[in-house]
């Protein structure tokens, strides 16, 4: 027998041996891992998940837990540190009840809170951990409190575990119950509930506190411990004290979409990126790249970033966007940028290599050029002063257009003109 397998056993016979012992025999606080007392089965909160470990034949629930991301479990640090089990042998069930056939992932790492000890009264401090699983959890997460929250004293919460349902017995865990419990107070490290006929218990360890944040059900407690009745005095410890901790850990994904330019898309010389992003931890940037280089970045929306600049040809757009919690996601699309050189034809800026459509209004639009000097201007064109500033044009012309904020007479004359005159510059060169 390996030394692996001679740990499990015992991490097993441990667990046995602790699910039938009463609450007499815990401590002055009562074993921490704590299961809901007088709850209801619970079927509507899937993040919750239970802790558990495989031995002859079945799984064994020893404490629970919430998905916060796709491969974080948020969960108590004493379920980690004291319960004799390695997180490498822990998986994390989703359903109702354990051993139904519902799926089960395995547990790659746990990190508990490096100040993690546990007080003389039996009461564990700093006590919160996060699971990284083997692969994305089938539920979506949920949300946790960030910020720091104000006091909620008083406030309806609920609680949902696997935990045991008869403190003395230590007989009904295994399977998701949910209790809704009131707050009698708080302080830095915890959130109190207590003097009545419900509460969480052994097993219900790592379960979340839920409370009802502007509308989204929100983490903001994990159970912690408890009296040895398990409905006297329970202790949640407070998630937004440990934000710092736990927000390297849970990386929720960004939502990203280019919602402009399309896949294939061919565009103009000037064109726009226009982005959807959204994280349930808040978006903290989206990074536009054409051809890896940087081109523009904004911290909230719109995110609608101007490309110019760029030559003819094939180019790949990539966006990044960057959660609040240090989450990313990345897209990217494959553009053709085909200009229209001065002087063609055009209806719109952004078909220009110049990004400036002279005469638009008037349906015979020209690309034009900004310049200072007669010298600036391709072939027999012109500098003239518009309102706008000066642009190239047929001689003794008024570029008009959208650039000028109007459309003056002559302006086929004046494409014709220009573009004759460019055409003979274009036989001199050869």
């Amino acid at each position: 027998m390996s030394k692996a397998t001679r740990s499990l056993l015992a991490s097993i016979a441990t667990l046995a041996a602790l699910s039938v012992a009463s609450c007499e025999d815990a401590g002055p606080l009562g074993e921490a891992r704590r299961p809901i007392i007088n709850g209801q089965v619970d079927e509507t909160h899937k993040a919750v998940v239970a802790l558990t470990v495989s031995g002859w034949g079945q799984s064994y629930s020893f404490c629970s837990g919430t998905v916060i991301a796709p491969r974080a479990v948020l969960t108590a640090g004493h379920c980690v540190e004291e319960s004799g089990i390695a997180p490498t042998q822990m998986q994390v069930f989703f359903g109702t009840t354990v051993g139904d056939g519902s799926t089960k992932i395995r547990v790659t790492s746990a990190t508990v809170h490096p100040d993690y000890y546990v007080r003389q009264d039996g009461a564990p401090m700093n006590d919160v951990a996060v699971l990284t699983l083997s692969q994305d959890a089938p539920v979506p997460p949920v949300a946790w409190q960030r910020t720091p929250l104000s006091d909620i004293s008083g406030k309806t919460v609920t609680l949902v575990g696997y935990g045991v349902t008869n403190a003395q017995r230590q007989s009904g865990d295994g399977t998701r119950r949910v209790v809704d419990l009131q707050v009698t107070q708080m302080d830095e490290s915890f959130i109190y509930y207590g003097g009545g006929t419900k509460g969480t218990c052994q097993g219900d360890s790592g379960g979340p506190m839920f409370l009802d944040v502007n509308g989204t059900l929100t983490i903001v407690g994990v159970t912690s411990w408890g009296d040895q009745s398990c409905v006297q005095l329970g202790g949640n410890t407070r998630v937004d004290t440990f934000a710092p901790f736990i927000t390297p850990l849970a990386r929720l994904p960004v939502d990203l979409t280019i919602d402009r330019p399309a896949e294939g898309e061919t565009v103009g010389g000037v064109f726009d990126v226009e982005v959807s992003a959204s994280s349930l931890a808040g978006v903290a940037e989206v990074d536009v790249f054409v051809d890896g280089e940087m081109v523009g970045a904004a911290v909230a929306p719109p995110f609608v970033f101007q490309v110019v600049g760029r030559a003819d040809g094939p180019h790949v757009v990539k966006v990044r966007g960057t959660g609040v919690d240090q989450g990313t996601a990345e897209k990217t699309v494959n553009i053709t940028i085909a200009t229209v050189a001065a002087g063609g034809a055009c209806s719109q800026d952004a078909e220009c290599g110049s990004g400036i459509c002279a005469d638009a209004d008037s349906g015979a639009g020209f690309c034009s050029q900004a310049c200072q000097t007669d010298a600036d201007c391709p072939g027999n064109a012109a500098c003239n002063t518009v309102s706008t500033g000066k642009l190239c044009g047929p001689p003794g012309s008024a570029v008009g257009g959208c650039r000028a904020g109007g459309s003056p007479a002559g302006a086929s004359l004046g494409l014709l003109l220009l573009a004759l005159a460019l055409g003979l510059a274009a036989r001199r060169r050869r």
